[in-house]
Protein backbone atom coordinates (compact mmCIF):
# COMPACT_ATOMS: atom_id res chain seq x y z
CA UNK A 1 0.00 0.00 0.00
CA UNK A 2 1.44 3.23 -1.16
CA UNK A 3 1.92 6.33 1.31
CA UNK A 4 0.78 9.51 0.32
CA UNK A 5 2.79 11.95 -0.73
CA UNK A 6 3.94 14.34 2.04
CA UNK A 7 1.97 18.02 1.24
CA UNK A 8 4.75 20.71 0.15
CA UNK A 9 4.85 23.32 2.83
CA UNK A 10 3.75 26.80 1.54
CA UNK A 11 6.87 29.35 0.88
CA UNK A 12 7.12 31.72 3.66
CA UNK A 13 4.92 35.08 3.26
CA UNK A 14 6.78 38.12 1.95
CA UNK A 15 6.88 41.13 4.62
CA UNK A 16 5.68 43.99 2.35
CA UNK A 17 5.76 47.57 4.11
CA UNK A 18 2.56 49.31 4.85
CA UNK A 19 1.28 51.20 2.08
CA UNK A 20 2.57 55.00 2.15
CA UNK A 21 5.76 53.75 4.24
CA UNK A 22 9.37 52.94 3.02
CA UNK A 23 11.24 50.26 4.81
CA UNK A 24 13.33 51.52 7.38
CA UNK A 25 17.24 52.64 6.13
CA UNK A 26 20.15 50.96 8.09
CA UNK A 27 21.50 52.46 11.24
CA UNK A 28 24.31 53.94 10.15
CA UNK A 29 22.12 55.89 6.89
CA UNK A 30 19.46 57.48 9.76
CA UNK A 31 22.76 58.72 11.94
CA UNK A 32 24.58 59.96 8.58
CA UNK A 33 21.20 62.20 7.87
CA UNK A 34 20.50 63.33 11.06
CA UNK A 35 24.18 64.05 12.25
CA UNK A 36 24.74 67.94 12.81
CA UNK A 37 27.95 70.06 13.79
CA UNK A 38 28.41 69.31 18.07
CA UNK A 39 27.99 73.34 18.11
CA UNK A 40 25.27 74.17 15.85
CA UNK A 41 27.86 76.00 13.36
CA UNK A 42 26.99 75.41 9.73
CA UNK A 43 29.31 77.04 6.71
CA UNK A 44 27.61 76.68 3.16
CA UNK A 45 27.37 79.05 0.49
CA UNK A 46 25.86 82.15 0.16
CA UNK A 47 22.17 81.83 -2.43
CA UNK A 48 20.28 84.74 -4.01
CA UNK A 49 18.02 84.31 -1.26
CA UNK A 50 20.67 85.45 1.00
CA UNK A 51 21.05 89.05 -0.47
CA UNK A 52 19.53 90.65 2.47
CA UNK A 53 21.30 88.93 5.29
CA UNK A 54 24.73 89.24 3.38
CA UNK A 55 24.06 93.14 3.09
CA UNK A 56 23.40 93.52 6.86
CA UNK A 57 26.71 91.27 7.40
CA UNK A 58 28.01 94.32 5.22
CA UNK A 59 26.88 96.90 7.55
CA UNK A 60 27.92 95.38 10.72
CA UNK A 61 31.67 95.20 9.71
CA UNK A 62 31.43 98.95 8.20
CA UNK A 63 29.91 99.90 11.72
CA UNK A 64 32.49 97.81 13.42
CA UNK A 65 35.54 99.44 11.23
CA UNK A 66 34.11 102.88 11.79
CA UNK A 67 33.47 103.15 8.29
CA UNK A 68 29.19 103.10 8.15
CA UNK A 69 29.17 106.76 6.33
CA UNK A 70 30.75 104.84 3.45
CA UNK A 71 28.16 102.01 2.64
CA UNK A 72 26.14 102.60 -0.62
CA UNK A 73 25.93 98.73 -1.26
CA UNK A 74 21.87 97.94 -1.62
CA UNK A 75 20.34 94.28 -2.09
CA UNK A 76 19.61 95.13 -6.30
CA UNK A 77 23.57 95.58 -6.69
CA UNK A 78 24.83 93.00 -4.64
CA UNK A 79 21.99 90.06 -6.75
CA UNK A 80 23.32 91.86 -9.95
CA UNK A 81 27.19 91.51 -8.98
CA UNK A 82 26.88 87.96 -7.35
CA UNK A 83 23.79 86.02 -9.11
CA UNK A 84 23.65 87.86 -12.31
CA UNK A 85 25.09 86.93 -15.81
CA UNK A 86 28.19 88.05 -14.86
CA UNK A 87 28.87 87.02 -11.45
CA UNK A 88 31.95 88.98 -9.67
CA UNK A 89 31.99 87.97 -6.05
CA UNK A 90 30.84 84.98 -4.08
CA UNK A 91 30.29 84.58 -0.44
CA UNK A 92 30.49 81.99 2.44
CA UNK A 93 27.66 82.28 5.31
CA UNK A 94 28.84 80.51 9.26
CA UNK A 95 25.26 79.87 10.94
CA UNK A 96 24.90 78.68 14.08
CA UNK A 97 21.30 77.26 14.41
CA UNK A 98 19.74 78.70 11.29
CA UNK A 99 21.06 81.93 12.02
CA UNK A 100 23.64 83.86 10.14
CA UNK A 101 26.55 84.64 12.27
CA UNK A 102 29.09 85.61 10.31
CA UNK A 103 30.19 85.56 6.37
CA UNK A 104 33.45 85.79 3.96
CA UNK A 105 32.97 87.95 0.87
CA UNK A 106 35.48 86.99 -1.72
CA UNK A 107 36.37 87.29 -5.44
CA UNK A 108 39.22 86.18 -8.48
CA UNK A 109 42.60 88.70 -9.28
CA UNK A 110 44.72 86.88 -11.25
CA UNK A 111 48.76 86.98 -10.63
CA UNK A 112 51.17 87.27 -13.86
CA UNK A 113 54.20 86.03 -12.12
CA UNK A 114 52.28 83.21 -10.95
CA UNK A 115 50.19 82.64 -13.90
CA UNK A 116 47.24 81.59 -11.07
CA UNK A 117 44.02 82.93 -9.61
CA UNK A 118 44.48 85.03 -6.59
CA UNK A 119 41.69 84.27 -3.99
CA UNK A 120 41.37 87.76 -2.32
CA UNK A 121 38.89 88.02 0.41
CA UNK A 122 37.43 91.32 0.57
CA UNK A 123 35.16 90.95 3.89
CA UNK A 124 35.78 88.62 7.01
CA UNK A 125 33.11 89.30 9.38
CA UNK A 126 31.77 87.89 12.74
CA UNK A 127 28.66 89.53 14.53
CA UNK A 128 30.30 90.61 18.20
CA UNK A 129 28.10 88.27 20.55
CA UNK A 130 29.60 84.88 18.82
CA UNK A 131 33.75 86.22 18.38
CA UNK A 132 36.32 84.37 19.88
CA UNK A 133 34.47 81.34 18.89
CA UNK A 134 36.74 80.25 16.13
CA UNK A 135 34.03 80.78 13.37
CA UNK A 136 36.52 83.37 11.69
CA UNK A 137 39.34 80.53 11.88
CA UNK A 138 36.94 78.51 10.03
CA UNK A 139 35.85 80.69 7.63
CA UNK A 140 39.32 80.81 6.68
CA UNK A 141 40.30 77.27 6.27
CA UNK A 142 36.99 76.48 3.83
CA UNK A 143 38.64 79.96 2.01
CA UNK A 144 42.12 77.80 1.78
CA UNK A 145 40.43 75.01 0.86
CA UNK A 146 38.66 76.67 -1.98
CA UNK A 147 41.94 78.47 -2.98
CA UNK A 148 43.36 74.62 -3.45
CA UNK A 149 40.46 73.28 -5.31
CA UNK A 150 40.82 75.69 -7.83
CA UNK A 151 44.59 75.34 -7.88
CA UNK A 152 44.93 79.37 -6.77
CA UNK A 153 48.73 80.97 -6.14
CA UNK A 154 47.52 83.42 -3.34
CA UNK A 155 45.55 84.45 -0.67
CA UNK A 156 45.46 88.09 0.21
CA UNK A 157 43.66 90.68 1.59
CA UNK A 158 43.53 93.48 3.64
CA UNK A 159 43.47 94.79 7.23
CA UNK A 160 43.21 97.89 9.44
CA UNK A 161 46.33 98.84 11.35
CA UNK A 162 44.16 99.24 14.57
CA UNK A 163 42.20 95.94 14.12
CA UNK A 164 45.13 93.95 16.30
CA UNK A 165 42.71 90.70 16.73
CA UNK A 166 42.56 90.52 13.18
CA UNK A 167 46.25 90.79 12.47
CA UNK A 168 47.10 88.60 15.32
CA UNK A 169 45.10 85.57 13.73
CA UNK A 170 46.17 86.28 10.37
CA UNK A 171 49.88 85.57 11.73
CA UNK A 172 49.54 82.90 13.55
CA UNK A 173 47.52 80.91 10.68
CA UNK A 174 50.91 81.84 8.43
CA UNK A 175 49.70 84.94 6.58
CA UNK A 176 52.32 87.51 6.57
CA UNK A 177 52.27 91.64 6.17
CA UNK A 178 53.22 92.61 2.60
CA UNK A 179 54.86 96.01 4.37
CA UNK A 180 56.50 96.46 1.43
CA UNK A 181 53.32 97.42 -1.13
CA UNK A 182 50.91 100.71 -0.71
CA UNK A 183 47.87 100.64 -1.73
CA UNK A 184 46.35 102.61 -4.64
CA UNK A 185 43.00 103.49 -4.91
CA UNK A 186 40.61 105.32 -7.23
CA UNK A 187 37.26 106.60 -6.70
CA UNK A 188 34.66 107.06 -9.39
CA UNK A 189 35.24 110.84 -9.62
CA UNK A 190 39.21 110.06 -10.28
CA UNK A 191 38.81 107.84 -12.78
CA UNK A 192 35.76 109.14 -14.91
CA UNK A 193 37.90 112.02 -14.95
CA UNK A 194 40.89 109.98 -16.43
CA UNK A 195 38.65 108.47 -18.79
CA UNK A 196 36.83 111.54 -19.78
CA UNK A 197 40.10 113.60 -20.17
CA UNK A 198 43.18 111.53 -20.66
CA UNK A 199 46.13 111.69 -18.70
CA UNK A 200 46.94 115.68 -19.32
CA UNK A 201 44.19 116.07 -16.43
CA UNK A 202 45.13 117.95 -13.91
CA UNK A 203 43.74 116.13 -10.80
CA UNK A 204 41.46 118.43 -8.80
CA UNK A 205 42.66 120.45 -5.41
Amino acid sequence: MKRPAPKKKPPPKRLLPRAGRRPSARPEARAAATTHPPDGLVLRPATRADVPTILGLIRGIAEYERLAHEVEATEALLLEHGFGPRRVYEAILAERNGRAVGFALYFYSFSTFKARPTLYLEDLFVVPAERRGGIGSRLLTRLAEIAVERECGRMEWSVLDWNTPARDLYFKLGAKAMEEWTVFRMTPDAFGRLARDGVTARPAK
